[in-house]
């Protein structure tokens, strides 16, 4: 049996509603911490952020803004209603998409 690779990064979201506006700009933030030193990771130039429509019509690509403190965001802007799925990845930290927990959210028009 294999061992479970431990995965480099620990994500937090930092969002207090899972629900989206359609059509508009929507800062979505989370926090990277590195699982070796429990220590947030403020300083990642290569934090990508993947948002797909779960149907799999639509997907955008984002490149994350670090905020400081381990604190990134992106602008989430999504063309329709539906439920999205977002997930990040780090190169640098060798962390793929599928490597932590994804988040989903609703959007609604109106």
């Amino acid at each position: 049996m294999k061992e479970e690779q431990q995965v480099a990064l620990r994500i937090e979201h930092r969002i207090k509603e899972m629900k989206l506006p359609v059509a508009q700009n929507f800062p979505l933030r989370f926090k990277l911490i590195d699982t070796a030193t429990n220590k947030a990771r403020g300083d990642l130039k290569d934090v990508r952020v993947l948002t797909l429509l779960a149907s799999g019509t639509w997907q955008r690509r984002d490149l994350a803004k670090s905020l400081g403190n381990g604190l990134y965001e992106i602008n989430l802007n999504v063309p329709q209603s539906g439920v999205y799925m977002v997930f990040v990845e780090s190169a640098s930290m060798r962390v793929r998409f599928r490597d932590m927990p994804y988040l989903m959210l609703q959007a609604t028009a109106g």
